[in-house]
């Protein structure tokens, strides 16, 4: 009897455990990159998001593919990359849970139960998405320490982006290559620039400019790039390392005689020291050298599929005049000098080349840049057509004759902070432009903003359309993009974004100033002007403003306020200081000063406003910078670097990277159009240069209002001194 029971009992088991393995996924729950990013993002409820591996899709084997679904209280993501996950999770955060997360802030909704989701499964129609413009590093993370990159990271990788330029570290290996190559310490510190500017250096425009810098930055770089390395790897974003472009410290000829230099002509005004020097493309240095960086880059970072390489940005080749013919041969061996130099260190590696250059038209026609690329394999080089909604290379130059290419989108110049842009275009533009090309050589979606903590809502529409296989109409978007950032249903706040629509989100934003941040002598005239707000802007305010006893405990609420009202009140601010420097010889001094005084009080009280601001601050910028210095040298050194670049630049790109920034607006604009007026005053030139020299090589100290800010309340002041 007992064994009777005993056999009874072990078959009820097996049954039990049978039905009990039946009510299992079918997919085993793992640890995944995409749960610690979560965790950073959302705190403990990302421990109850169950994720999982999936198998790549059967008829897109290259690309990313993940699944959501949720039901009685339990959410199931899956992805075939950590990339995938993280995208898949976000959106379940978005569509079920009216949440968001931006660079200036999160909305987080999750109630205490995941709602249920019906599943849903979406295949990237992009092989890689790329995230930043070589610019970025000088405009936006020159400064940043591994907790920013952490963040910036993540939220990159829950926006669905698999590619990253990762520059950060290159001078180090320069160093000790050109260490090798008999260069001393001294003459290095002659090459390098400022870090805010090594994007340009790296590029060839530049040389010196804002340096030496530190001796201890260079072991600094290598320890970060090593951490953003590590974090890009084990989330699945493919990292671009920097290669030779051929460009070399001015001292080379001198201790190689046969290396066959050319100096190249200096980058939008630059001169002597500041310009730059390429070696001939059949100089017997040329693949020496760039296998030298690759090895020593791969040594101490590790393995790459991709490489950047850029000889002409914005700079006319060095080549013969001779003939078109020979021209081209040159271009040829160029392309090929550069190509080898990559492929002699890593056979497998693809050259990733901007194709930027061929802006230049007065030198580029369709003939020469086929040259450039005719020796380079296909599969071994991709072009990024970095400005591709605007002014496309790909439909004039066939696909880039073969070779494999990125369409890519610049919402952004300088890192300026103006509101604007092609909103109620690239929800179409980017899904048809990869259905259109699904069977070419298209490969890629570039997202690349010269700076980024910029105009969020750009940001988001292009991030959801580059994973989209079908056209985002902008209405229907702006409907959930509403309920996202603001965690709640507004009318109010939906039909001013269906304004804005009709006005500054419906035309390229292209790169503009505020008369205000001009320098009063020159005026940055060759940079566009913000128009005044028109009555879709005005109205759009308004509504905004309705809404404030409602969500002024929002910050994503609280920054797009802030930016509409400066908006509107910075143009109007322009047109006093205009009217105020057109006509100063024929108002008497009492007028004069009673318009600047007018002047002031609307910039002051614009610049309290963008106290409240979560990233448009100086103070913020100014910190990150000073973070890196060991000393009150260094950290003095680092903060000039950080504020020369956003205000002087350098030679002719002054206010180029202008922002609308707490305290760079009252402290910098505002004082230096009153140190011009005081000029004016007293009869005497305004040595605007001497003026901008002392404001940057001095330590910053901020003069902010310390008081609480009711925005509401300076809003309605703002309009009383109109």
């Amino acid at each position: 009897m007992k064994h009777i029971i005993s056999k009874f009992n072990f078959i009820l088991i097996l049954i039990v455990c049978a039905m009990g393995c039946s009510q299992k996924s079918n997919h085993k729950e793992e640890k995944s990159p995409a749960s610690e990013v979560l965790y950073r993002l959302i705190g403990e409820r990302a421990k109850a998001i169950q994720f999982y591996s999936i198998p790549s899709d059967s008829l897109n084997p290259n690309k990313m593919v993940y699944e959501i679904e949720a039901s009685n209280g339990i959410l199931k993501v899956g992805g075939n990359t950590g990339v995938a996950q993280c995208k898949g999770a976000y959106t379940y955060l978005k569509e079920a849970c009216n949440s968001m997360i931006s660079w200036g802030g999160n909305n987080i909704q999750i109630p205490e139960t995941w709602p249920d989701y019906t599943k849903k499964r979406e295949v990237c129609p992009f092989q890689y998405t790329l995230q930043d413009n070589i610019c970025g590093f000088g405009y936006t993370t020159p400064y940043y320490q591994w907790e920013d990159w952490l963040r910036y990271l993540d939220i990159m990788a829950i926006h669905g982006y698999n590619m990253m330029l990762a520059p950060i570290g290159t001078e180090a290996i320069w160093k000790e290559v050109w260490h090798k190559y008999g260069f001393t310490t001294a003459e290095l510190e002659e090459y390098f620039t400022g870090p805010a500017y090594l994007p340009w250096h790296r590029m060839g425009n530049i040389n010196k400019h804002g340096g030496p810098i530190p001796s201890d930055y260079f072991e600094k770089i290598k320890t970060l790039q090593k951490k953003i390395l590590k974090q890009m790897r084990s989330i699945g974003i493919h990292p671009v390392a920097s290669a030779f472009a051929g460009f070399v410290p001015k001292e080379f000829e001198a201790k190689f005689p046969d290396a066959k230099v050319r100096h190249v002509d200096g980058w939008v005004g630059f001169k002597g020291d500041n310009t730059t020097h390429i070696l001939h493309p059949l100089s017997p240095y040329y693949k020496k050298i760039g296998k030298d960086f690759i090895d020593t880059w791969k040594k101490e970072f590790g393995e790459v599929d991709f490489f950047l390489a850029d000889a002409f940005n914005e700079l006319r080749p060095p080549v013969s005049d001779e003939s078109e013919e020979v021209l081209q041969k040159e271009l040829a061996e160029f392309g090929n000098a550069i190509y080898a130099s990559i492929i002699e260190a890593d056979e497998d590696a693809t050259w990733l080349m901007m194709g930027w250059l061929f802006m230049d038209k007065g030198f580029w026609t369709n003939d020469r840049a086929k040259a450039l690329l005719s020796t380079i394999p296909d599969d071994r080089m991709m072009v990024l057509d970095l400005y591709a909604e605007t002014s496309p290379f790909y439909k004039s130059m066939d696909d880039f004759f073969g070779k494999s290419w990125m369409y890519s989108i610049i919402p952004n110049w300088g890192g300026a902070s103006q509101i604007g842009g092609l909103l109620t275009q690239y929800g179409h533009l980017i899904p048809e432009i990869a259905k259109t090309k699904a069977d070419g050589k298209l490969k890629a979606f570039g997202f690349s903003p010269e700076g980024t903590e910029i105009n969020e809502v750009i940001y988001e529409l292009a991030s959801d359309a580059m994973w989209s296989d079908t056209t985002l109409d902008y209405k229907d978007w702006l409907v959930s993009y509403c309920n996202n950032r603001y965690g709640m249903k507004s009318e109010k706040l939906y039909e001013a974004w269906l304004l804005l629509c009709h006005s500054i989100y419906n035309k390229e934003i292209d790169h503009a100033v505020n008369r205000i941040q001009s320098n009063p002598i020159t005026l940055a005239s060759s940079y566009h002007v913000l128009p005044k707000a028109d009555e879709n802007v005005n109205e759009a305010l308004s509504l905004f403003l309705e809404e404030y006893q409602t969500f002024k405990n929002n910050q994503l609420y609280i920054n797009d306020l802030i930016e509409l009202a400066t908006y509107k009140y910075m143009a109007i601010a322009d047109a006093l200081i205009m009217d105020l420097r057109g006509n100063i010889s024929q108002r008497t001094v009492m007028e004069s000063d009673k318009q600047m005084e007018q002047v002031s009080d609307l910039v002051v009280k614009i610049d309290d406003m963008l106290s409240q601001h979560s990233l448009y601050n100086l103070e913020r910028w100014v910190a990150k910078a000073r973070s890196w210095g060991v000393d009150k040298g260094q950290s003095n050194y680092y903060e000039s670097d950080a504020k020369r670049i956003i205000t002087v630049w350098g030679s002719g790109l002054t206010e180029y990277a202008s922002r609308l920034w707490n305290g760079l607006l009252k402290d910098y604009y505002l004082a230096r159009w009153q140190a011009w007026y005081n000029t004016q005053k007293e009869g005497k030139e305004f040595d605007v240069k001497k003026w901008e020299g002392h404001w940057i090589n001095s330590p910053y100290e901020s003069s902010k209002n310390e008081s609480d800010v009711d925005i509401m309340l300076l809003i309605k002041e703002l309009e009383l001194t109109i």
